[in-house]
């Protein structure tokens, strides 16, 4: 198997010589996927990243909400978890409720 890479000079000031890195030119293809949620790339090689948020009404329960790209071409991280939002009714609402679904005294 050929391993592709790529080279990226770094330049420390005018006096030094430049370091040479070389990366590999890996793609991690699509992150894995979760329910009610939505990912977004910015790219899929080496060192870019998906990001991933819940839709409206769910929240990241567990889980990481980004994932980088590794040079083993894997996605980093621990998919995330979103789970549906819980609305409790407290005890405001029902009094709210019942003030004026009551009958009003009659004054007569």
């Amino acid at each position: 198997m050929i391993q592709k890479w790529f080279h990226v000079l770094f330049f420390k000031s005018r006096n030094w010589p430049p370091y040479h890195l070389f990366f590999p030119d890996v793609s991690c293809g699509l992150a894995d996927k979760t329910t009610n949620a939505d990912i977004k790339y910015d790219g899929d090689g080496f060192g870019k990243i998906a990001r991933y948020s819940c839709r409206v009404g769910y929240f990241m329960a567990s889980g990481n909400s980004f994932k980088t790209c590794t040079g083993g071409g894997t996605w980093s991280g621990i998919t995330p978890q979103c789970q549906r939002k819980l609305h409790f009714i407290t005890s405001d609402l029902f009094f709210f409720h019942s003030c004026f679904n009551s009958k009003q005294p009659d004054y007569g």
